[in-house]
């Protein structure tokens, strides 16, 4: 295991508009903030505990861009809004006491539960190495020339997947 390096090493990767494609899958798969360093000789080094909030903080202020660029899935939407009439009706049979309620958020709960299990069958069904590599092909075969993605960004790829998703 290598030593521990912080500050000096601050030459990180803070936006999704210059992050590489390559680093963010890595990053993810591996839970491994060190991916963020733009030096690859540190890619799966340890990093101080300062260092290690600096990279968590821009990782967080990436998220924020993508889901500002991208969105949320329609799945991740779908669930939000069953919780949120779970709230709904639990605040509700607080203020009437109504029992026929709880038969209603036992529903909610239950199709929440079914919602989910789908999601997980459906992300387990192929693995993840597998969905990324078929990311990376569906965006190389729509373009005219080869992508390299350990420099094509975060946000170049996913325009081009979103609009390979759009597409007529």
């Amino acid at each position: 295991m290598s030593e521990k390096f912080g500050s000096k090493h601050k030459a990180h990767y803070k936006s999704i508009f210059e992050f590489p494609i390559y680093n963010w899958m890595k990053m993810r798969k591996y839970n491994d903030y060190s991916y963020l360093i733009k030096d690859k000789s540190f890619h799966g080094s340890e990093v101080s505990d300062k260092f290690a909030q600096e990279l968590n903080d821009s990782y967080l202020g990436m998220l924020t861009e993508f889901f500002q660029e991208f969105g949320q899935t329609k799945d991740f939407k779908d669930e939000i809004k069953i919780k949120s009439q779970i709230i709904d009706l639990n605040l509700e049979f607080i203020h009437s006491g109504d029992k026929f309620i709880l038969n209603e958020i036992d529903v909610l709960k239950e199709r929440l539960l079914i919602k989910q299990s789908k999601n997980i069958d459906k992300d387990l069904s192929v693995s993840e190495d597998m969905q990324e590599k078929q990311m990376i092909s569906r965006v190389a075969s729509s373009l005219p020339y080869s992508i390299d993605i350990r420099t094509l960004s975060v946000f170049k790829f996913y325009t081009q997947l979103t609009f390979q998703d759009t597409k007529i």
